[in-house]
């Protein structure tokens, strides 16, 4: 399967270099996420004009030394992940490698090459108020400090009306939070990140939302 992996990689990297490196195309800046020991940031590399957007994440991993590079391709819409480079490749080659293909493969998406900064709750846009949190529920005779919680909810508050955009149930984290948001340079959304915070040796998982603020407040 990775032999499939490096193959299909090194056809794209062959088909699209010169297009690739024809354009304007630099590494974006790693934004340092705060609730982890492991070095975790993410990049926003860009933004469609149909609800996708493309990031990635990077940082140690636990207890190996070693170093990972995860590039996404996600449908704000559905948070649906709809493109990955795997672990593997990025081992091999790391960020600067890949470009020449995450350049084509963000051409293919509609994805432009715009930053964007990384950005707090709350915040107010068109009249609205807008702040995000995260909302757990428990068992009875649950212990939050001890027992995982039996879901949880991300929710974004707009006026004071809620919409969840995201779910989790039987999650096996113990703490959660709001890092924060990056804003679409073109539609009316944000993607926003949150986190899942284990206990063990420091180690948090970044989750990443989308949330269009025009709709499904309640």
């Amino acid at each position: 399967m990775k032999l499939k992996i490096l193959q299909a990689f090194f056809l794209l990297i062959a088909i699209t270099a010169h297009s690739a490196m024809a354009q304007d195309f630099t590494l974006p800046p790693a934004i340092p996420m705060q609730h982890d020991h492991f070095r975790t940031a993410i990049r926003l590399w860009g933004w469609s004009r149909n609800g996708k957007v493309a990031y990635s994440i990077e940082g140690e991993m636990d207890g190996t030394g070693d170093y990972y590079n995860e590039f996404f391709i996600m449908d704000m819409i559905t948070d649906e992940i709809i493109f990955q480079f795997d672990d593997a490749i990025s081992y091999v080659f790391g960020p600067p490698k890949l470009k020449e293909a995450i350049a084509n493969t963000m051409r293919v998406h509609g994805i432009e090459s715009v930053q964007s900064d990384f950005l707090s709750f709350p915040f107010r846009k068109d009249n609205f108020e807008y702040d995000c949190f995260v909302k757990t529920e428990y068992l009875p005779g649950s212990e939050e400090l001890y027992d995982s919680p039996e879901k949880y909810d991300v929710v974004v508050s707009r006026n004071g009306k809620n919409k969840i955009i995201r779910t989790n149930s039987n999650p096996t984290a113990f703490l959660f939070g709001v890092c924060g948001y990056f804003m679409s340079p073109f539609e009316n959304r944000v993607l926003i990140v949150t986190y899942n915070h284990y206990l063990t040796h420091g180690y948090a998982a970044y989750i990443l939302s989308g949330c269009h603020l025009g709709v499904g407040f309640e």
